[in-house]
């Protein structure tokens, strides 16, 4: 109601709360509408899985920046990524996507060319217009928490961030005395609170 939140529209119906956190990965930006650019968007990574020759025994990660990683698993399958693409919500694996794993291969461990093909798949991250993930309250909707935009490390920072938000939110002081300006929500222009959460 207004610049304040009152709750979320359900398929069972109306949720009514004074807070609300929105922590929906790269659909955070689809649950309100925005009155500057999308600061989470969906990043596509595209990986592939790979059967390692008994001849090959990689027991560590190997990852150079810029190029990709390649991933040893304890059942001796062996994960190749990832591609970093600007593709809106499309999670289908493409031919250039196996290209582009095929060239990390060739570069990061080239023995790995006599594996055996498993499976690719795609998934998407929630990617941020300046590379830093979005923590804390918005200042144009009262109620509105906001945890998203980390793109590959939110599988490691998911845990943190909650707790981060948790702690804000039931008006504790700052975990560990962080400093979370760079974090704003809204330092790309305030939530717009006309289209209601859903």
């Amino acid at each position: 109601q207004g610049q304040r939140v009152v709750g979320v529209e359900t398929t069972q119906g109306p949720m009514y709360a004074g807070v609300i956190a929105l922590a929906a990965g790269a659909w955070a930006t689809q649950w309100h509408t925005r009155t500057s650019i999308p600061p989470i968007f969906p990043v596509k990574g595209q990986m592939m899985a790979l059967q390692a020759p008994p001849s090959l025994h990689l027991r560590h990660t190997v990852y150079a920046y810029g190029v990709g990683g390649i991933v040893p698993k304890s059942d001796g399958t062996i994960y190749v990524g990832s591609t970093v693409e600007q593709a809106g919500f499309d999670k289908a694996v493409t031919a250039g996507g196996i290209a582009t794993l095929l060239t990390v291969v060739a570069k990061l461990t080239p023995d790995l060319n006599r594996a055996r093909f498993v499976r690719a798949w795609a998934g998407l991250r929630p990617g941020s217009a300046d590379g830093l993930p979005l923590i804390g309250p918005s200042q144009s909707v009262q109620g509105l928490w906001i945890a998203g935009g980390h793109f590959r490390d939110g599988i490691l920072l998911g845990p943190l961030t909650g707790h981060i938000l948790a702690e804000l939110i039931q008006k504790h002081s700052t975990p560990f005395g962080l400093d979370l300006k760079a974090f704003n929500p809204d330092r790309f222009g305030g939530w717009d609170s006309a289209t209601p959460l859903t």
